[in-house]
């Protein structure tokens, strides 16, 4: 994908490529979000089209 959505509007940066020699998550806190995201949408409490609504409609700073 390389819609204006992606980076908050910004274009041509390209794909994102997988970092298999890195961890996947650089941080512990990452670990956590996503966890509590996945929770919260199971229970129906974020749906994942909210976040993404959230996610598109931030301004490109």
């Amino acid at each position: 994908m390389n819609g204006a959505q992606d980076l908050g509007g910004m274009m041509g940066f390209g794909p994102v490529r997988p970092e298999p020699e890195k961890p996947v998550f650089h941080a512990e806190w990452e670990k956590r979000a996503l966890a509590i995201t996945l929770a919260c949408g199971a229970l129906g409490q974020w749906p994942g089209d909210r976040g993404r609504y959230f996610r598109e409609t931030l301004p490109p700073i």
